[in-house]
């Protein structure tokens, strides 16, 4: 009997060890500690990407570096403040991968032809990668210290690609985000974090990662106090009380454009999942771009992006107040 009782547990300890290493390791990748694991571990890596003719125009701006004053780590944006007075600003929040060329092209279109001051934030990377849901925190303290700085007539966007475009809705989400807040924009977010990670093991890993994605949740909870299954896009974006426009390219391969919203409510025109209630009204339609990627969608000049660009014009065009 006891021979039996040990040949059973002997591999369960074995697969059981093999689990937790591997969600040690997957956890370890997604917040930035290590590429020990191949889910997710190439958006870390340095770009190569040539200098665009946007990022030449941004260095050559009168750009001046932040610091978020409050309490915690430190945070760093670049602050390009607009050419003529104005009371309105952009916060961009950029994407997890090191391909950031559009960033200063969607940088320049606010500060050139729609006036806007722009803050360029860093959101935590290195050692603290978090898929925007401690980022979400800090995105309501840079709103705050602009509205500290700039007054409280304030008008605040924000603007997301990305990993950027699901910080932005789940800030947008909270009970706290200024009313200073007036207009979020998202592209290509993810819909819930657990449902992506799901998605991005089965095209990164050569094996069912289920258990190993459970483990790293685990693990995450301890090391950042929040499960994967606890980033919830949807939920939050159901709480959002800001015209917001979603877009997302249909051949987007890294986060499909089904992933951006599992469940259409037509009545709200919002995003929900099965057993989330969605309680807004003011929610824009998805745009989906016939056979686009991923990145910065607004700026491309083909004629299929025009209806887009025509839309983003009338949300952010002053004043604010036509869209109540």
């Amino acid at each position: 009997m006891r021979r039996w009782l040990f040949v059973i547990l002997i591999p369960v300890l074995i697969i059981s060890g093999l689990i937790l290493y591997d969600g040690h390791r997957i956890q370890q990748t997604l917040s930035g500690q290590s590429d020990a694991s191949r889910l997710l571990a190439n958006e870390s890596k340095a770009s190569d990407e040539k200098q665009t003719d946007d990022q030449t125009w941004f260095t050559e701006q009168d750009v001046v570096s932040k610091k978020l004053t409050t309490s915690g780590p430190e945070r760093v944006g670049q602050y390009l403040a607009a050419t003529e007075a104005s009371d309105k600003t952009v916060i961009v929040l950029p994407d997890d991968t090191p391909h950031q060329a559009s960033l200063f092209s969607l940088i320049r279109l606010y500060h050139e032809q729609f006036g806007y001051h722009v803050l360029l934030v860093e959101r935590r990377d290195t050692e603290a990668r978090n898929s925007g849901w401690l980022d979400r925190l800090d995105l309501i303290d840079w709103t705050n210290q602009l509205i500290a700085e700039n007054g409280p007539a304030s008008q605040i966007l924000y603007h997301g690609l990305g990993v950027g475009g699901a910080t932005a809705l789940l800030a947008a989400g909270e009970a706290d985000v200024p009313k200073q807040l007036k207009v979020v924009i998202s592209e290509s977010a993810y819909a819930r974090l657990d449902d992506w990670l799901a998605f991005r093991a089965k095209e990164d890993l050569p094996y069912p990662a289920g258990p190993s994605l459970a483990a790293a949740s685990t693990f995450n909870k301890f090391r950042q106090d929040f499960f994967y299954g606890d980033v919830s896009v949807t939920r939050q974006t159901s709480r959002i009380m800001v015209p917001t426009l979603f877009i997302h390219g249909t051949d987007d391969q890294r986060v499909p454009s089904p992933m951006n919203c599992t469940k259409r409510n037509p009545a709200s025109n919002s995003c929900t999942r099965s057993g989330e209630q969605d309680t807004t009204t003011r929610l824009r339609k998805i745009p989906r771009i016939m056979k686009s990627g991923s990145g910065c969608l607004l700026n491309h000049s083909s004629n299929r992006y025009k209806p887009i660009q025509k839309r983003e014009r009338q949300m952010l065009h002053p004043p604010f107040s036509f869209l109540y």
